[in-house]
């Protein structure tokens, strides 16, 4: 597969070579990044591509799209904040009126609420739910009902906002499907929702929920393009894991570890939750060789470690366990995990065994 992938690379690189003041050239260069972040991924390569693209193209259609793209990879693959907020200002700057200006509010609006500005983060999502629609607008309700849970205010507004994203119609499986389970979260929270009308309201959107998300997530995993149907994927796995349906989950999570490389981002989350399923069935020695494979590729290996020493616990391998955790301790000292590695070890030495 990944010689096909080359040779669609060798071919798009001719047509850039052979026909430069060409459309279709710009368009190969955009193919030729998107090979290399979502087939290959080599994130490094496709924004060299972009880069190009933007450069040698600077009035094709394809460079917001182009820009966006960069944007994602700095965000999510190299971890670069700065220069994704930097390509998503840059959108906004210079191609206000292409609808990758409001995909790029919506990741700055993300990046304030890891930098807990909320207040930043509101007014953004305000303005794309005023001068947007579709899933877009959808998206930007979702973050405001979840600044109202953070900031402690009304919760009945914050479920005002959440039934809003929930459009049953729409490809954007992910902003549905969490959606769907900030509601669950505030029905099953005891005092969060005062009034019994609204609690009845709030039990009402979970049933029809229940029914609409598998039906909307199978739509678009028979319709959508690849990206669209590996999410819908990954979420209809990850609402039958929090439903219980533990094979129904396996079976849709395992499905994604065949379509695409080792590595990717989706291939990490479906084996974590693999490995969960496979502890809750005590069939400890799969969840450890599952979170091993998933060790290779994680760029959070704590988080991963942690994992495997709480299986062993399970497990009450409590030596294998230690090792564990004093690995943690010392790779990762500074850590959340460490610290909760640290705890656990007080735990395990108050034992007997």
């Amino acid at each position: 597969q990944e010689k096909d992938y080359q040779r669609a690379i060798e071919k798009y690189r001719w047509i850039v070579e052979r026909f430069p003041d060409s459309e279709e050239a710009a368009e190969a260069l955009y193919r030729i990044g998107n090979i290399y972040q979502w087939e290959l991924i080599e994130p490094e390569k496709a924004i060299e591509c972009y880069n190009e693209l933007i450069s040698r193209y600077s009035d094709s259609p394809l460079v917001p799209e182009a820009m966006f793209y960069k944007g994602e990879i700095y965000r999510w693959s190299l971890k670069d904040i700065d220069k994704a907020k930097e390509t998503y200002t840059a959108i906004i700057d210079k191609h206000l009126e292409s609808p990758f200006s409001i995909k790029a509010k919506l990741r700055l609006g993300g990046i304030l609420m890891d930098m807990k500005n909320l207040e930043g983060a509101r007014r953004i999502y305000e303005e794309v739910m005023r001068t947007s629609e579709g899933w877009e607008s959808e998206e930007a309700s979702y973050w405001l009902g979840v600044i109202w849970l953070r900031q402690g205010m009304v919760r009945e507004r914050a479920l005002k906002y959440f039934e809003k994203a929930l459009n049953y119609d729409t490809d954007h499986i992910e902003c549905l499907y969490w959606a769907g389970y900030q509601i669950v979260t505030l029905c099953k929270c005891r005092g969060c929702l005062e009034s019994v009308k609204i609690r009845g309201i709030c039990e009402e959107l979970i049933r029809r929920h229940r029914v609409e998300f598998p039906k909307a997530c199978i739509r678009v995993m028979k319709n959508g393009n690849s990206y669209d149907v590996l999410q819908a994927q990954f979420y209809l796995g990850k609402f039958y894991f929090d439903e219980g349906e533990f094979e129904k989950a396996m079976d849709e999570l395992s499905k994604i570890l065949k379509k695409i490389p080792e590595g990717a981002e989706i291939y990490n989350k479906a084996l974590f939750y693999i490995a969960w399923i496979y502890a809750i069935k005590k069939r400890y020695s799969e969840a450890i060789k599952t979170y091993e494979e998933m060790l290779k590729h994680s760029e959070d290996k704590a988080i991963v470690l942690l994992n495997i020493a709480l299986t062993y616990e399970e497990e009450r391998n409590f030596a294998k366990a230690k090792k564990y955790y004093n690995e943690i301790i010392e790779l990762y000292p500074e850590t959340p995990e460490a610290n909760e590695a640290r705890l656990k070890l007080e735990i395990i030495k108050s034992l007997r065994y």
